[in-house]
Formats: structure tokens, C-alpha cells, sequence
């Protein structure tokens, strides 16, 4: 691998620095450290091994620097079969070149063991001298398999799923702690800094691997230094105590690791060891605290298998979702510029009838310079009234066309029966305008509506700082515990709230509540019970965090008497992001009929908002989808109520509703229904109203069929401050109920809504 450099000269020319070097550099000194370090007092094989994880003419550098790390050890002579063994491995690796797969690796691995077994023979006089030259040999092929396995699955996702990397990426460690541990200068100990250092850094790396570096370090240096057991225990308690301090600083992290340390000595006491490991620490504390940030590797923000990734990757969506609604919106202005000019060639002007019938008839006529030249005004004049005759209903024909016409035309038929045909071609021109007219407008719509639909999404994945991945990576654990099927979620902060959106898999029944309680002790906030909605591949999980407000939510529903349906239909719900939507549609008349448009009105609005469409855009849809539905008219009044429980707004929109009352503190009011139903006209028109509510206050929507009188249900609402909203809608259905038996009588439906803490 060449590593380069680029700087920009003064001139503009880029000239490349050929930073290669360091790698073979890097090699040499690994193997050099590597192999000059002891292992329980004899030549470490770790120089071996090392070399049998390295390929093409990296061996040639590695073994250069083993070379000289058994020469710089004082024992090159019990060294030359280790270096015959270094050698041969070399060799082999070199002539494979880069080449890697399972056999190739098992290859290496087996020479290096038994290369270390042989080496151990020379010097062998005892037989615990034979079982150290085992021992060395199983270290080596787990080394070199370890190695091996690492830096065949370094490449994927980070993630718990991934147990190969992480298992071979903990032995890696033991062992390389192992190898630096032996080497030892007065009050420092490699390997003792190395794990300080380590145990500093990798907070940052993962958040739990503070604890999980502490454990292997231990093992590691107590297995390279028998007597500093005792100390690694510490050290690897100390590494617990200051993961906690794993979201600040690597400052405060390597104090409060010298901090425990130093405080679980002068509990054990004082020694030898005890002083070399508070120094070892001390220096590599010191080392991680000024390590630049760019040099320390980091998995945070690689994308977690089922989990949504980067925030940039969702900003670039999101900008080409803003392409997407830029190019619909042209499609709507090109559409519009296009009808217009090619309306400019349609017939509008009834006269242009009898000028084309004189242009088919008259031309090539011996008279035609005599009656469209001598008498141009009194021949327009005579087939202008036959034209608005046809335009009465009577047809014309050769006695219709007089005057001059008589005397000097032989083809007054031809040109009566011209002027009919030329009106009905204009009446059916007319009325295919009319209605492309219709359906251009209700495309418009819902381009229009589209396009909305797109700018908002975008603007919701353009909020660059929003992401949480370390909250989506939580939540999705939380699920799975929860029972969900491969969850894909997504954390967002909207407004300073966070809001995690899931899809899963179809999943067997489970408790939302259960859901909300796992996912709030997971991410120490607290969530709302989540929204949760069928998709054509599984399910739909919204939830957002604890507002401020709550619902009480009482409805009351009442058919007409000789109906089996009812004109009225209604749905309440939260969507996930902290809005509680009350919807009430009443279908035009009573029955089956009216059923048919207020459901259709009702449900279709519902799921739209559920899927996370904008609001205006919804109703857009809507107002369109009603004019289309069917060839009969297709009316529905809508009014819809949603309620911010995070800031207490209302958003009251009503499109032909009836009234709306509501007790808000000590007033009480009444919000008039206004505007038309939807599917009457084009553009959905309706009513905004928009106040704040507060604790105690009380919103009651009604149908038309709710004939309730304003100053009786003032005295209801307004009887007790704390008045239960159940006991209010039990009576004003006891109320209407009456109303019906005395005849006024029709679909009932009223939805009470009380703001709770």
C-alpha cells in the first residue's frame, strides 16, 4: 500500500510525496519490539508469528527487524533457529505474494507452531523446557489464525454481530499486551503503558470497550508477569471505574484512571510492581491525553447492520428528494404553460363557425368575391343569425340562409349544413375543454400536492445535526428484546425531541406500552406509548419522547333510528411525533351512502398522516381523490383537530364541519363550522383557527346531527372547574338522545377532549 501526500504549490502544481517508507518502518520496529521482548524468561515467539501474518515484500521489513531484535537481545545465538524458522516463513509468504484465503493462512499458521516447537529443541534440557517449546507453539498458531481472521473480516460492519472480528480482535490484544509486557526498563513497562493507553483511547472507539480493554490487559500482563497479578487487577478494576467517564474527555478519563489506580494501591499497599504500573500508567495517560483526535480510530459512526447510517448519507437523500418535488413542480408549470397555448387554437369564438363553413363552401364559388367582397357585412350578418339560431336549438337550413344569399348562392344547403356541423364540432370542443379543464385541474392538485409532500421529507432528512445513531443503535437492541423482526430504525431530534422511527417484520402480538417502557429505560428518556401501523412488509414503529401534555379522549356516536349505517365517522390518534389528531367527517344525507364518503374521508386522511405526509398535502389528496371517486357527486364535510402536547397549540381545520366548543380556562366560546365540503371544488378549501391550551380545558367537536343549544352546555362545561369529561359527554348524550325521541332526529356523533398532565 503507497501511502501519498498532496500539497498545493504556489503555481497551482500538485506535487505527490511518496509516504511508503513509513510502512516498512512501522513493519521493522513491530517485529524488532516484537521479538526482543522475553516471554517467562525465554526468546518471545511473537516475532514468529508476527511474521506469518505478513505477505508479499512486507516479510522482507519484518524480517529485518526480527533479525535485530534477537541481535539487540543479547541471546542471537539461541536465536538462529528462531531466525531459520523467520526465514522460511519469509520465504513463503513472498513467493505467494498477497495472496490470502483459509488455506494459505492455516499454512502459515502450522509452520510458524511447529517452526517454534523445533527451535525450542537446541535448547532444551529439561522436560518443562520441551512443554514451554508446546506452549510457544499453541501461542503462535493462535496468533497468526487470530491475526489472520482480523484482517479478513476488518472490513465489515462493526457491529456485535460481527463475533469474528471481535473475538480475534481481543486475542490480538492479550497477546500483543503479552509480548509488550516483558519488556521492562527501570520503572517503565511497555505493555503496562500501552494498556493505560488503550484504556483511555477506546471510549472512543466503542463506549463499552473501556471495561472489556481493562479485562484483557490484565490477562495479558499477568500472563507475560506472573507477580504483577495483584496490580493487574487493579488496573483492570480502575479501567471499570473510568469507563463511567466515557462521554467526556480523554482528560478526565486518564485522571480518573490514575486517580483509581493510585487509590487501590494505598489499599493493597505499596510495592515494587505497584510503582512501576503507577508509572507505566502515569506515561501512558499522558500519551493518550496527546494523541491528535485524527490518529484515533473510531466505529461510532460506522453504519450498524439494520440501523440507518451517517446523517450525511440521509442529507444527500434528502436533496435529491428536493430534485425529485423541484422537477414535479416544473411538470405542473409546464403542464399549465402548455393547456394555455394550445387553448389559444381551440375554437372560443361562436363566429369563427360560419367563417370556417365559408371557407370549405364559398371558396372556388364564381360569386364568392361578390358576397364576401362587395357584401362582406350583409353575408356575416345573415350566417352570424343563422349561427345563433343553431345556438337556440334550430337547425339551419337553405331558407335560413337569405338576403343576397337567394339570388346569387347554388349552395345555400351545403352551407346551412356546414354551419351545423361546424356548431356541433364547437359544442363537442367545448366539452372536451370543460372536462380536460377538470382533469388538468385535479392533476394539478395533485402534483401540487406531491410536490409538498417531497420539499417536506426533504426538509425533515436536510436536518443535518438531527441523527442520533448511538440512540438508533439503542432503540434497535430494545426492539429486538421487545420481540420486533429485524428492526431498521432511525433517532432524529425534531424541536429537541427525540423521535425514533422503526419498520420490522411482521411480528406476533406485543404490548406498545412494554415497548415504550424498554426503549425508555434503554435511552434513559422518557417515551409515549408508540404509533404503531401495518406496512405492505410488516410494521411501522413511531414513538417520540414524554410530552408535557396529555388527553383524555370520550366520544359519543349515535345512528339514525330506521339506519343501519351511520353518516358520521370518526378516528383519534397520536402519530408518534407528539400530535393528537381528532378527525370527524359527515357524509352529505344519512345512510349508506353518506357512510361511503365520510369513511372514505375519514380512513384515507388517517392513514395519510400515519405515513408521515404533510398535513396540507393530505388534505390536497383528499379533496382531489373525491372528486375523482365517482361520476356522481361525492360530498363530505372534514373537521380535524390536532393537538401539540408538547406546546398545548390547537390547530382546529374545518371544511363544512359543525360547530366546535371549547372551555379554555374561564371563557368559553363557540367556533362556527365554515367553508365548503371536500370534492365540491377543485382546491381544498377550509378554515384554520389556531390558539394554546392549558391543563383543564376542554374541546368538544360535534356533527350536524348534534343539535345541541350553546348556553345549556356552557352551564355543563363550565359548572365545575374540574369538571370529568365523561360525566359532560354521558350528558350531553342523555341530552340529544331526548332530542331524537321528540323527531329531530339524524347521525350523531360528539368526540369530548380534556388536557391532561
Amino acid at each position: 500500500m503507497i501511502f501519498t501526500e498532496k500539497s498545493l504549490s504556489a503555481v497551482s502544481r500538485v506535487r505527490e510525496r511518496d509516504f511508503s517508507f513509513l510502512r516498512s518502518i512501522s513493519i521493522a520496529a513491530a517485529a524488532f519490539f516484537l521479538s526482543v521482548s522475553p516471554l517467562f524468561g525465554k526468546l518471545s515467539p511473537f516475532g514468529v508469528a508476527f511474521i506469518g501474518t505478513l505477505s508479499g515484500f512486507d516479510c522482507i521489513f519484518g524480517f529485518c527487524g526480527a533479525v535485530t531484535g534477537f541481535a539487540a537481545s543479547g541471546n542471537f545465538g539461541l536465536a538462529v533457529p528462531h531466525i531459520a524458522v523467520i526465514a522460511a516463513l519469509s520465504a513463503l509468504r513472498l513467493i505467494l505474494g498477497h495472496k490470502r484465503n483459509i488455506g494459505i493462512n492455516l499454512a502459515s499458521a502450522v509452520l510458524a507452531s511447529v517452526g517454534i516447537f523445533i527451535a525450542h529443541f537446541p535448547s532444551s534440557s529439561e522436560l518443562s523446557d520441551i512443554f514451554t517449546g508446546f506452549a510457544f507453539g499453541v501461542i503462535t498458531f493462535i496468533s497468526v489464525t487470530s491475526a489472520n481472521t482480523f484482517l479478513a473480516a476488518k472490513d465489515k460492519p462493526f457491529t456485535d454481530e460481527n463475533t469474528s472480528l471481535i473475538l480475534s480482535g481481543a486475542v490480538i490484544y492479550t497477546l500483543i499486551i503479552t509480548a509488550f509486557s516483558g519488556l521492562q526498563l527501570s520503572f517503565f513497562n511497555a505493555g503496562i503503558f500501552l494498556s493505560a493507553l488503550a484504556i483511555v483511547i477506546a471510549p472512543k472507539v466503542r463506549d463499552n470497550f473501556a471495561v472489556h480493554t481493562g479485562i484483557l490487559s490484565a490477562a495479558g500482563i499477568t500472563l507475560a508477569n506472573p507477580s504483577f497479578s495483584i496490580i493487574s487487577i487493579i488496573l483492570g478494576v480502575s479501567a471499570l471505574l473510568s469507563s463511567f467517564l466515557g462521554k467526556y474527555g480523554r482528560i478526565t478519563r486518564g485522571c480518573g484512571l490514575v486517580f483509581a489506580l493510585g487509590f487501590g494501591i494505598l489499599v493493597t499497599g505499596i510495592t515494587e510492581e505497584s510503582t512501576v504500573c503507577t508509572a507505566s500508567v502515569l506515561m501512558g495517560a499522558a500519551a493518550a491525553m496527546l494523541v491528535p483526535e485524527k490518529y484515533i480510530p473510531s466505529f461510532k459512526n460506522r453504519c450498524y447492520i439494520g440501523v440507518a447510517s451517517a446523517s450525511r448519507p440521509f442529507y444527500v437523500f434528502g436533496r435529491k428528494l428536493e430534485c425529485m418535488s423541484d422537477a414535479v413542480g416544473e411538470m405542473n408549470t409546464a403542464i399549465k404553460r402548455t393547456a394555455e397555448a394550445l387553448d389559444k387554437e381551440n375554437i372560443h369564438d361562436p363566429s369563427q363557425i360560419y367563417i370556417n363553413a365559408a371557407d370549405s363552401i364559398c371558396t372556388g364559388c364564381r360569386n364568392n368575391m361578390y358576397c364576401w367582397g362587395s357584401c362582406y357585412n350583409r353575408s356575416s350578418d345573415i350566417l352570424n343569425k343563422a349561427v345563433s339560431g343553431i345556438r337556440q336549438g334550430v337547425l339551419a337550413d337553405e331558407n335560413t340562409i337569405g338576403g343576397h344569399f337567394e339570388e346569387v348562392c347554388p349552395k345555400r344547403k351545403e352551407l346551412a349544413d356546414a354551419l351545423n356541423r361546424g356548431y356541433a364540432v364547437y359544442c363537442s370542443a367545448q366539452s372536451s375543454a370543460r372536462k380536460i379543464g377538470e382533469m388538468r385541474s385535479v392533476l394539478s392538485s395533485q402534483l401540487s400536492a406531491t410536490q409538498r409532500m417531497l420539499k417536506k421529507i426533504s426538509e425533515e432528512l436536510c436536518t443535518d445535526d438531527g441523527f442520533d445513531e448511538k440512540a438508533a443503535y439503542t432503540a434497535s437492541e430494545a426492539l429486538k428484546e421487545s420481540g420486533i423482526l429485524n428492526p431498521t430504525v432511525t433517532a432524529i431530534n425534531i424541536e429537541g425531541k427525540l423521535t425514533i422511527d422503526a419498520f420490522g417484520e411482521d411480528t406476533p402480538l406485543f404490548n406498545p406500552e412494554a415497548v415504550a417502557k424498554r426503549i425508555s429505560f434503554a435511552l434513559r428518556k422518557e417515551f409515549d406509548p408508540p404509533l404503531i401501523s401495518e406496512t405492505s412488509k410488516g410494521i411501522r414503529i413511531t414513538l417520540s419522547e414524554r410530552s408535557l401534555y396529555d388527553a383524555q379522549i370520550k366520544t359519543f356516536s349515535r345512528s339514525k333510528s330506521d339506519s343501519n349505517h351511520s353518516g358520521d365517522c370518526f378516528d383519534c390518534f397520536n402519530d408518534g411525533q407528539g400530535n393528537l389528531y381528532m378527525i370527524l367527517s359527515d357524509g352529505m344525507g344519512s345512510g349508506a351512502r353518506a357512510k361511503i364518503d365520510s369513511t372514505f374521508s375519514c380512513s384515507m386522511l388517517v392513514k395519510m398522516l400515519k405515513a408521515g405526509i404533510d398535513f396540507d398535502a393530505a388534505m390536497e389528496m383528499l379533496n382531489t381523490s373525491l372528486m375523482v371517486k365517482s361520476s356522481d357527486e361525492s360530498f363530505a364535510t372534514l373537521d380535524v383537530c390536532r393537538i401539540n402536547l408538547y406546546s398545548g397549540e390547537i390547530s382546529l381545520y374545518k371544511a363544512g364541519s359543525a360547530s366546535t366548543f371549547i372551555r379554555k380556562g374561564t371563557t368559553f366560546s363557540e367556533l362556527s363550522g365554515s367553508g365548503i365540503p371536500f370534492g365540491v371544488t377543485e382546491k381544498a378549501e377550509y378554515q384554520e383557527n389556531k390558539f394554546t391550551v392549558s391543563f383543564g380545558d376542554i374541546i368538544i367537536m360535534t356533527s350536524d346531527g348534534a343539535d345541541i343549544d350553546k348556553d345549556w352546555l356552557e352551564r355543563v362545561v363550565m359548572r365545575e372547574k374540574n369538571a370529568d369529561l365523561n360525566t359532560i359527554i354521558s350528558l350531553i348524550g342523555d341530552a340529544l338522545r331526548l332530542s331524537a325521541e321528540r323527531g329531530k332526529e339524524d347521525d350523531i356523533t360528539v368526540i369530548g377532549v380534556k388536557i391532561t398532565k
